[in-house]
């Protein structure tokens, strides 16, 4: 699904378009020229349907060389081994998320919870993956002629990143699952949700001025995207928690 010349929509499951694996979360390709990079890896367990959807937009799957993950939870980072066994790919993540990654610690990430609750298939692993660049607030990603920055959004899960800046002329926001549509949170019962981080973190985000929001999950926005983050900022701010997404 394309969405703007250099970025497409190219994984999307039961929480979105229904265009690769079910327990997929969004899978954005963005297409830096020379060089691309996913945003987010999906859980892993179907690949060549988020590959053909690269292919069917019209992009060089060949330029993929950077995986650059939003927070550790499976449907976002259980794809990740499986992309950077790509010669040339580098996987990209929070300095606070790297450690779960790395040694594929499925009860850090709170896989353990969520497989036991009917979250994920029973028979559903998280390979560990090796970490390339541990990243945090300030640094910069460079994709061929875009540059993303990163912020430190510690929010659903600890070391959750957004990624932003400007592309085809739209100042963007990878949010993860941090903010979703109309201002909506996933505050959920895990070790490393906290809800005065989850706050600290969204009124940060209110403060962007973006055009094009992309979420981890739901409708994104190519037009007045700041209008969700600001709705959840302002909630916060009241002292009210924002709307679930989930």
């Amino acid at each position: 699904m394309k969405l703007t010349p250099s970025i497409s929509l190219v994984g999307s499951g039961a929480y979105g378009f229904g265009l690769s694996d079910d327990y997929d979360c969004h899978v954005y390709w963005v297409d830096g020229g020379d060089e691309a990079a996913l945003i987010d890896a999906g859980g892993g367990r179907d690949p060549d349907a988020i590959r053909k959807n690269v292919i069917q937009d019209g992009h060089d799957f060949s330029k993929l060389r950077y995986v650059l993950i939003t927070h550790y939870h499976a449907d976002h980072a259980g794809g990740a081994a499986g992309w950077r066994k790509i010669p040339g790919v580098k996987v990209i993540c929070a300095h606070g998320a790297a450690d779960a990654i790395v040694n594929g610690d499925e009860k850090a990430i709170s896989l353990d919870l969520a497989r036991k609750n009917g979250g994920y298939p029973a028979d559903y692993r998280f390979p560990a993956c090796p970490v390339d660049r541990r990243v945090g607030e300030g640094d910069v990603i460079k994709v061929g002629r875009w540059t993303l920055k990163v912020l430190d959004t510690p929010s659903q899960a600890a070391g959750h990143l957004c990624f932003t800046g400007e592309i085809d002329g739209l100042k963007v926001a990878f949010t993860g699952d941090a903010v979703f549509e109309g201002g909506a949170i996933s505050l959920i019962a895990t070790h490393d949700c906290n809800l005065r981080d989850y706050a600290d973190s969204v009124i940060k985000m209110g403060k962007l001025e973006v055009d094009a929001f992309f979420p981890g999950h739901g409708s994104f926005s190519l037009k007045n995207g700041s209008r969700h983050l600001k709705k959840a900022a302002a909630d916060f701010e009241k002292m009210i928690v924002p709307k679930s997404f989930f």
